[in-house]
């Protein structure tokens, strides 16, 4: 995870220091983990020694065996009321596409985070993003307990911590528990460290 995030780093130095956006299909559009790729140099690393999900064959070239993805980006898939705009609530939480600026807290904030499953392969584009509260991430065998019942996350200034759940999303910086308070007032709170507006 440490030598992703570095070249999640070099990747945003290159591009105005503005991160890679999470979700993409290749060769067209293309997904996080093929952009940092060049940065990284080497496809074995996109997988944790403790990953144990089979892949099976590969998405889009069933003659070939897939190559297993571990990562995804810190996004929330938008509620139906959060829309896609870059004014909503997912892409004002998310560090993903988000100029270096705009975060924050780096070394508090979550980019980074363990998604093994079935389906999560390099050719696949739609598995690239993960939070706290997807269920995937919290049942046995997924990213949230998967290092002794805890899990490691990559921070936007580059470190990487283990950490169990709970601790990730307790309230951080200007973050409340406040009902009155609540940001987004309808989604998943409180969002701690998964939240890059600390």
């Amino acid at each position: 995870m440490k030598q992703i995030m570095l070249g999640e780093l070099m990747y945003a130095q290159d591009y105005d220091e503005v991160h890679s956006w999470t979700w993409g299909w290749y060769p067209t559009w293309v997904p996080w983990h093929q952009q940092i790729h060049p940065y990284v140099k080497n496809q074995q690393m996109w997988k944790c020694p403790s990953d144990a999900w089979g892949r099976g064959q590969d998405a889009v070239d069933n003659t070939k065996p897939a190559v297993p993805v571990t990562y995804s980006q810190n996004f929330r898939w938008p509620e139906s009321d959060w829309g896609w705009d870059s004014n909503s609530y997912s892409f004002r939480m998310s560090p993903a596409a988000s100029a270096e600026s705009t975060i924050v807290s780096p070394a508090t904030t979550i980019f980074v985070a363990e998604r093994p499953n079935w389906y999560h392969q390099w050719s696949v584009g739609w598995a690239t993003e993960v939070f706290w509260d997807y269920n995937e991430f919290n049942m046995q065998g997924g990213g949230a307990t998967i290092h002794s019942q805890g899990s490691n996350y990559a921070m936007c200034d580059g470190h990487v911590k283990w950490m169990r759940r709970d601790q990730t999303t307790q309230p951080i910086g200007n973050q409340t528990t406040d009902p009155a308070r609540r940001d987004p007032p309808n989604g998943p709170w409180p969002n701690g460290m998964w939240d890059k507006r600390q």
